[in-house]
């Protein structure tokens, strides 16, 4: 079952990027973003992740795409950080998933919001 779950996050996360390479759109840093400020506010929330710094930024970029796409920001949360389950992942609290995207919007995302 649980493989069931985690090949259909799989399937669906490939489609979106999918999706974005076919609409021309290239997921790439906008030449403002600070990357490490992303990182050093997310490391003074307390925010780390398995696969650490890589992990970070690839949500942080999906907040930002998921954004120009015109997804609401709840959304937002719930597609790039909670991976589309019902809670944030690795035992993450809300307010740390809420705190990736804002500091994602604010250091990362081309169009401050």
């Amino acid at each position: 079952m649980a493989t069931r779950r985690r090949d259909s996050r799989l399937r669906r996360s490939a489609l979106a990027f999918g999706a974005l390479t076919l609409s021309g759109m290239v997921v790439t840093a906008p030449a403002h973003a600070d990357t490490v400020a992303y990182l050093k506010h997310l490391e003074d929330a307390g925010i780390t992740t398995p696969r650490g710094e890589p992990e970070l930024k690839e949500w942080g970029w999906e907040v930002c795409a998921l954004f120009v796409l015109g997804v609401s920001p709840d959304k937002v949360r719930d597609q790039a950080v909670y991976n589309s389950g019902s809670r944030p992942q690795y035992g993450m609290t809300v307010e740390q998933a809420d705190a990736i995207v804002h500091f994602a919007v604010t250091d990362l995302c081309s169009d401050k919001r």
